[in-house]
């Protein structure tokens, strides 16, 4: 399993031995196209790394949510037709990104529901475990945050271009 998993960005810089302490504690999981892997409010702190297929983040729309995407620094963004309660894809994620990263940083109820687009296969730590093994292996802490950084920069520079096209 280790060595097929090496490429992963969120393991980028990481020393090959470390890499397999990681790798040791993660759990390959499987998933089918349409199953819901993690649910909007849930409490869980698990981390997860797609390494096959695709993952749809997707949020409920709330009347307040509707209210402030269009009035807003006066600026009229054109929704499609959305009701209150509305699942709507947020985005979504491909091979080497992670999900479940707000719930293991923050530890607090998950802020989306993750559903498999395609047949998935993902790598998923215990937050607990991992938050240790962190905590006390500094210098593989601080590369795995800095990768995580990372990749969340990134998601935020795609989310940035998304609007600007949109206004």
């Amino acid at each position: 399993m280790k060595a097929q998993y090496s490429n992963l960005s969120i393991l980028q810089g990481i020393s090959l031995e470390d890499q397999e302490l990681l790798l040791s504690m993660a759990k390959e999981v499987r998933f089918q196209a349409g199953d819901l892997i993690l649910r909007d409010s849930d409490v869980a702190s698990d981390f997860y790394v797609l390494v096959q297929g695709w993952v749809g983040i997707e949020m409920e729309v709330s009347t307040l949510e509707l209210e402030q995407l269009t009035e807003d620094s006066g600026v009229v963004v054109p929704l499609p037709m959305l009701a209150p309660g509305q699942k709507v894809e947020a985005t979504v994620l491909r091979s080497g990104e992670p999900f479940g990263e707000m719930g293991f940083l923050e530890k607090m109820r998950r802020s989306a529901d993750v559903r498999a687009i395609t047949s998935v296969v993902a790598l998923q730590w215990d937050g607990i475990q991992l938050h240790h093994l962190l905590g006390t292996n500094h210098r593989l802490g601080y590369l795995f945050m800095k990768n995580l950084a990372r990749l969340l920069a990134q998601r935020i520079r795609d989310v940035n271009l998304k609007w600007r096209s949109k206004i």
